[in-house]
């Protein structure tokens, strides 16, 4: 909220609220995932053949936590997604007549006490829908490179 009364209400305002909002618990597990492949052994022998620390870092470190990063921003987004159609429908995010969800279950909840909830629940539907098809896709491509990692 505090975003959308800095930048105005817009899908700018919530992109920015969500970023913030999300980093410090992206950083916090990146970071103890990429500090316990650092301790590994390989990493110490890479040292000691004098290989430089971005060589180290891009070749063998973000390879290794890749499906971590994967895996995570599979299910934040779908976290961020969720978040965005909430932030709209209270009328802080995107603003009509730009399509959103959250603005479409808001100009239709009056249809769900006059008898015609199917608008909302549409809208409703494919948030869900997405969310779960992201996870879904998201957990399939961690398996992947678990797989082919070994």
């Amino acid at each position: 909220m505090l975003a959308a009364a800095v930048f105005g209400a817009g899908l700018a305002a919530a992109a920015i609220a969500l970023s913030i909002a999300y980093l410090p618990y992206v950083a916090r597990v990146l970071r103890g995932a990429a500090l316990k492949e650092r301790s590994q052994p390989y990493v110490a022998a890479l040292e000691v053949q004098g290989a430089s620390a971005a060589a180290i870092c891009l070749r063998h470190l973000i390879p290794n936590i890749a499906p971590l990063i994967v895996a995570q921003a599979t299910i934040l987004f779908g976290y961020a997604m969720v978040d965005l159609a909430a932030i709209s429908f209270l009328g802080l995010g995107v603003q009509p007549p730009n399509a959103n969800w959250g603005v479409m279950i808001a100009e239709n909840q009056v249809g769900i006490v006059q008898g015609y909830p199917l608008p909302a629940l549409a809208a409703a539907a494919c948030i869900v829908t997405v969310v779960i098809a992201v996870n879904v896709l998201g957990e399939r491509l961690f398996d992947q490179a678990r797989a082919a990692r070994g």
